[in-house]
């Protein structure tokens, strides 16, 4: 066990494996998500056979934001692009909470060199993640307070993920608990040690837009420095690089994940806001979307962020790297200018993708992130399948169709004449690659195209052929072409933020605006095919996530047909009341959501306790008909058929004979 190698004292394991300091007492403070939640938890992760990063056991857990944040593969995505450094190196992780990052610190440094020292100070949540890493032997779990723990030999690394925004919490006794915690922190690592830091900007465009103080939940809390000496607390880039630096950590590189740094699927180091030919406000602005109604469109700001080099500063979280000395060269790859992650599916389908540097060209390189045996499964019983392939392609320095899209809608008054204009343009290119010359509401088409939406289209400036890429998915057999269409349009329309309201207010929901807008290209449709295209959906779903989709067709006709969160200024009560109300309605569809998830998710524990009962039924009844007393009854019972009379004289002389 490393821990020895690292800290004085004695340490004893518990009945879980976790390691406890005989000189050291308890901790007086730890954070928890319930008694119920992490005791679901920690049954979950026991009784999986697989748990590892993408262990479908583990996905067919999250039924809820606590579970989904602690067993989410999603988590390590903050990590990867540092994998190859962190590999061989030994590491100290304050803070380990339920696991998730230990487990892709126990993964990584497997048979690489590299040793883990993971702390945490919840018994309960320590036991969690020891259970998820107990087959690591190059890894310890300790359950307790880092602050009375003694090191006799520094780290490589110390990885410090949601902690340090708690400092003023369990460090009230100090004038400046975050100085106090960092310069702590400091006597762990070597002199050429790295520190990885993430924590929330207090000055992050989300909450600039109204988005919920994470910590406090309520809106502009940060913004307006309400925290106070019993709060958690987060800090701008040029705080938090003063108290790095005051820690002697001054060396510092500011790392922006997206959306944040709590479910990551892009990462950009410091170099992607400065490079030239490089559109990281655009990759952002794809990425992720507030929880709550925004005051302004953050998928239209980042870009001017970009332009205006402001990145760093609004980044909606930080990924810090410190040191007291220069960062090694070889912490990350220099050519790099962002990692994009899509690990929100089923094992065979979780991809990496990177935007790199190659002399004068950026370049773009996908590769499947699952083993080689996972990645080329296929469902068998799925009419869809991926086609991701590693390899390289040119990057395009051009905003996808999609944002042409997201700038007509984000302007007072548009109409179906822009939105036949901007669709025209998308279908074109779409029939160009069908090889065909006009759309026909029964028309099918070959099943490369699945993927081909305006998220996929690039339409160059000088007018020359627009071109699809990144066509990861296909259909094995001929697919409906409008199925195609309505699944581009809903998706586009779904995935802006704060449309601005329509000069025809009649065009209010998704599937409203699709229906007006396909008959100016003689395309008709009715409900039944919207139906039909919501049913295809869900089975691609299925396979997409290995699971129940979340929303059945009823459900998802409801969820395309539901109105569009307008901006519109507050100017009176008559427009004040409407947007209440059409909150209370998107409230109350999120609740329904949610009861449905749980309903399944029960039904589906009801039908596995059935299905053990059953058994064990039928076991008891082959037991008992295998038994001697059984074959001998069976005379007597055919007796009994055939002759009454005669059996219940034999039952007789059978009491007679009992033994009193």
């Amino acid at each position: 066990m490393p821990v020895t190698e690292f800290f004085s004292g004695a340490f004893t394991p518990d009945e879980n494996g976790v390691l406890h300091c005989g000189t050291a007492a308890p901790p007086a403070h730890h954070y928890s998500d319930g008694d119920e939640t992490e005791t679901r938890l920690l049954t979950a992760v026991r009784n999986a056979k697989d748990r590892s990063l993408f262990s479908s056991e583990l996905r067919g857990a999250v039924t809820d934001w606590p579970s989904l944040y602690h067993l989410s593969p999603s988590r390590a995505n903050l990590l990867r692009p540092f994998a190859g450094f962190l590999a061989t190196r030994t590491i100290l992780e304050p803070g380990a909470g339920c696991g998730a990052i230990s487990r892709f610190l126990g993964e990584i440094t497997a048979g690489q060199g590299g040793k883990v020292v993971s702390v945490e100070s919840s018994s309960r949540r320590a036991a969690i993640a020891r259970a998820r890493t107990e087959e690591f032997p190059q890894m310890d779990v300790i359950a307790g307070d880092l602050l009375q723990l003694e090191p006799i030999q520094k780290f490589d690394a110390v990885v410090l993920v949601g902690v340090l925004e708690y400092a003023r919490l369990f460090g009230a006794q100090e004038a400046d608990p975050v100085a106090a915690f960092l310069a702590y922190l400091r006597r762990f690592l070597k002199p050429d040690g790295v520190l990885f830091l993430a924590i929330e900007n207090q000055t992050g465009l989300k909450y600039l837009a109204g988005e919920k103080e994470d910590h406090l939940g309520i809106p502009w809390f940060g913004i307006n420095d309400l925290y106070t000496a019993r709060t958690a607390v987060t800090f701008g880039r040029a705080e938090l690089t003063q108290a790095l630096t005051q820690a002697g950590l001054g060396i510092t590189e500011p790392w922006m994940p997206f959306p944040d740094y709590k479910l990551p699927a892009l990462v950009l180091p410091p170099r992607a806001a400065g490079q030239s030919g490089f559109l990281a406000g655009h990759l952002i602005a794809e990425t992720g979307e507030c929880e709550r109604r925004p005051s302004f469109s953050p998928q239209k700001a980042w870009p001017v962020m970009a332009r205006n080099g402001l990145l760093q500063d609004v980044t909606n979280s930080f990924l810090m790297l410190a040191s007291g000395s220069a960062l090694p060269a070889d912490i990350a790859d220099p050519s790099v200018l962002a990692w994009h992650y899509a690990t929100g599916r089923a094992q065979p389908y979780v991809k990496e993708t990177r935007f790199l540097t190659q002399e004068d060209d950026i370049l773009v390189e996908r590769h499947p992130l699952a083993p080689a045996s996972a990645s080329s499964a296929t469902r068998s019983d799925s009419p869809f399948a991926w086609t991701c392939e590693a390899g390289r392609e040119v990057y395009h320095a051009q905003p996808c169709w999609w944002f042409r899209l997201l700038d007509i809608l984000s302007r007072e008054g548009w109409t179906l004449d822009t939105l036949e204009e901007w669709a025209d343009i998308w279908l074109r290119a779409w029939l160009n690659r069908a090889d065909a010359d006009h759309l026909t509401a029964d028309m099918k088409v070959t099943g490369d195209l699945v993927d081909a939406t305006p998220f996929n289209l690039i339409v160059p400036q000088d007018g020359s052929t627009p071109l699809f890429f990144d066509l990861e998915w296909q259909a094995e057999a001929p697919v409906e072409a409008m199925f195609i269409i309505v699944r581009g349009l809903r998706e586009s329309i779904r995935k802006i933020t704060l449309p601005a309201p329509p000069a025809d207010r009649t065009l209010s929901t998704p599937d409203r605006i699709i229906l007006r807008l396909l008959e100016r290209f003689d395309l008709k449709l009715t409900q039944a095919d919207l139906d039909r295209y919501s049913e295809q959906e869900a089975a691609f779903q299925v396979m997409v996530n290995d699971g129940p989709y979340p929303l059945n067709t009823a459900e998802r006709v409801r969820f395309n047909d539901f109105p569009l969160r307008w901006y519109e200024p507050l100017s009176d009560g008559a427009s004040i009341e409407a947007r209440t109300q059409l909150e209370l309605r998107i409230v109350e569809m999120q609740r329904l959501v949610q009861e449905r998830d749980q309903a399944l998710s029960a039904a589906l524990s009801d039908s596995d306790a059935q299905r053990q009962r059953a058994d064990h039924l039928e076991q008891e009844n082959r037991i008992i008909r295998d038994s001697t007393i059984w074959r001998a009854g069976s005379g007597l019972r055919r007796i009994a058929r055939r002759c009454p009379r005669a059996a219940e004289i034999l039952k007789r002389i059978i009491r007679r004979a009992r033994p009193r």
